[in-house]
């Protein structure tokens, strides 16, 4: 075997092992008696309905915030190698999900893992899928790989993603919250 097999890890095992590593982490600084519960996910159903911004308004907000950081995510790939942004991005999203998966559960326990669920999805597949596809593109990267197609394709998950975050998501926990997940 060669040094550079050895090195070279799935990306897979890399990310169960930074989730587990966050999730380490996490349970660590609850038994060392920090209270984490201001970072539990909850979804208030009694909020003021004059406060709730509308739908458009949402939809907006997430698109800006999404384009923007999609924008600094394809600056970074083109900038840097777009293996490294990549591994970065994947190991972020551990670890981010690792913490939120353990609050979740130590505060919530097993009902806390189905509001994660609902939280994140459907809208974060899609942007994992923009990303992966933004990579793919940017790894093998020539001038000729530039399809109107392949932008369209992007344009629509990009969209999508949004659309179901503000629109779908907001709806969903709006009206069926409460029914799908039980406070023991």
């Amino acid at each position: 075997m060669t040094s550079s097999r050895l090195v070279n890890f799935d990306r897979t095992t890399v990310m169960v092992f930074v989730v587990l590593f966050a999730s380490v982490i996490a349970n660590v600084l609850i038994k060392c008696g920090l209270d984490l519960e201001y970072m539990r996910l909850s979804f208030d159903i009694s909020y003021d309905i004059n406060n709730v911004p509308s739908y458009s308004t949402s939809i907006l907000y997430i698109l800006f915030t999404r384009l923007k950081q999609l924008i600094f995510i394809i600056l970074l790939i083109k900038m840097i190698n777009a293996d490294v942004i990549y591994n970065l991005i994947i190991m972020f999203f551990g670890f981010i999900f690792g913490i939120f998966a353990t609050i979740q559960t130590f505060y919530n326990g097993l009902t806390g893992i189905i509001e994660l669920m609902l939280f994140l999805l459907p809208h974060y597949i899609f942007y994992m899928v923009l990303i992966h596809f933004i990579y793919k593109h940017y790894k093998n990267w020539s001038k000729d790989s530039m399809q109107f197609v392949k932008i369209i394709f992007l344009v629509v998950l990009f969209c999508a993603g949004v659309v179901s975050e503000g629109l779908f998501s907001r709806i969903f926990l709006e009206n069926f919250y409460q029914h799908i997940v039980m406070k023991m």
